[in-house]
């Protein structure tokens, strides 16, 4: 198959199980802060409300929020 379709996505794994162990570890601890997620999330699609697509489906937004902030550095 991969001789076929080398720049195919694998699709034996979830999209969680892509990201790295590090990763995965960031974005869990946002479950602690719910109400501070909430309140940031709410900022950020204000902030980002002219250039964000119509058609973002609200759970791909906080996915990618998630991937952000699970990614995110101390410098930047």
């Amino acid at each position: 198959m991969m001789a076929d379709w080398p720049v195919m996505m694998t699709t034996l794994t979830t999209h969680d199980t892509k990201r790295g162990e590090d990763t995965r570890a960031a974005i869990a601890t946002l479950a602690d802060y719910p109400t501070e997620w909430l309140e940031l999330l709410e900022r950020l699609r204000e902030r980002h409300a002219a250039s964000r697509p119509a058609e973002l489906d609200g759970q791909i937004e906080n996915l990618m929020w998630q991937t952000i902030m699970g990614t995110w550095t101390d410098n930047g």
